[in-house]
């Protein structure tokens, strides 16, 4: 079955960051992909749906970090299958007024 998207989805090696609650910085562990409309990582944590986030995107060296808030889409949980810690995959929508500066990101990849 062919899946329909409505924003074309990009591999990428770029790094983000997002604060928790109490203002805590955090790397998550790697990018899946990145659109215009949203984001998808691997991470430790596992970030409740519905919830909004700040991140900061730091795409390349030559264009400043993009600070946006998201909100938690879908949280998967990938157990582990070596008695570590599960890590789980998290869905991110971004806000419409950040799209510019997505599709900018984007052009970097």
């Amino acid at each position: 079955m062919d899946e329909k998207r409505r924003f074309k989805r990009f591999s990428s090696p770029i790094d983000v960051l997002y604060y928790t609650d109490n203002g805590v910085k955090q790397r998550v562990k790697k990018v899946r992909n990145i659109s215009t409309g949203g984001i998808s990582f691997f991470n430790d944590e596992k970030l409740p749906k519905n919830t909004d986030i700040k991140l900061e995107i730091i795409c390349a060296s030559n264009i400043s970090p993009i600070k946006t808030t998201a909100r938690v889409g879908w949280t998967e949980e990938i157990p582990s299958n070596n008695g570590h810690k599960n890590q789980y995959i998290v869905g991110m929508i971004f806000e419409n007024k950040d799209a510019y500066k997505i599709s900018d990101c984007i052009k970097t990849i």
